[in-house]
């Protein structure tokens, strides 16, 4: 008995260095294969003065842009495109935002909220620089479980931006299967994140669902978050930067 005991730990241990070696050398692969480029994009991660899900005020906004030219310097890279925190920017800024963008040469991806006819939709907005205008815009399908506030409205709208194909989505949209479809066609997808009312554990969560889909749909995705996870991701699911922590900080690709 005790040799048959040892003869099944040896095989089970054999069988798991199997696994091992099989997944680094999995990963050694997804990192050698040709991914499409990332275009030149920036992540802001910064949680609101008001702290865990509370909506942006004006002067967020304003730390924001500020964070926005710090990060960015004095010649970003033609195209550039950065990416704020799930963080319900109030209406009143949008105006400020797309002149902002158009002044200072970078698109920008931002998270609001509209009220149309009695109900509330959240949604990401991606301003062109060319042109000062909102270039698309989605509305966040998959409400977390413990948002109050807000309605699911289905769409998946992409754009030309700074020549490649882009689209944006809202964190917890980027947890459900149904993202790959909604993410297949583009280049890269820019997200909003906010998981600051969650653990460490839920974060390392969505960062795998961001990873599996992106390299399920070959589309790159950049997310901003309020705590992390902010990350790139190529269109092979390999996170090609990622912010460690959850202080205020950014991140760029290429």
């Amino acid at each position: 008995a005790w040799a048959l005991l040892r003869s099944s730990a040896r095989a089970a241990a054999l069988a798991l260095g199997g696994v091992v070696l099989a997944v680094v050398c999995l990963d050694a692969v997804a990192w050698n294969l040709p991914a499409r480029p990332i275009p030149p994009a920036l992540a802001l991660q910064q949680m609101t003065r008001g702290g865990v899900d509370a909506p942006a005020t004006e002067e967020d906004v304003d730390s924001l842009m500020a964070a926005t030219l710090a990060a960015a310097g004095a010649a970003p890279a033609q195209g550039t495109t950065v990416v704020w925190p799930e963080n319900s920017v109030p209406a009143s800024a949008h105006a400020r935002i797309a002149a902002f963008a158009s002044d200072n040469g970078v698109n920008i991806v931002y998270h609001t909220a509209e009220a149309d006819g009695g109900a509330v939709y959240k949604k990401t907005v991606v301003i062109d620089a060319s042109t000062g205008r909102e270039a698309l815009s989605n509305y966040k399908k998959h409400l977390a479980p413990d948002e109050e506030v807000g309605e699911p409205r289905d769409t998946a709208n992409t754009a030309d931006l700074s020549g490649h194909r882009a689209t944006s989505y809202i964190c917890y949209d980027l947890h459900y299967p149904d993202a790959v479809e909604r993410l297949r066609g583009a280049q890269v997808a820019y997200v909003p994140l906010d998981d600051a009312a969650y653990g460490y554990l839920q974060k390392q969560f969505h960062a795998a669902d961001i990873a599996l889909h992106a390299a399920q749909a070959g589309t790159a995705v950049v997310a901003a978050a309020t705590d992390g996870p902010t990350m790139a991701v190529n269109s092979n699911g390999v996170v090609v930067e990622e912010l460690a922590g959850t202080a205020p900080g950014h991140i760029a690709v290429p």
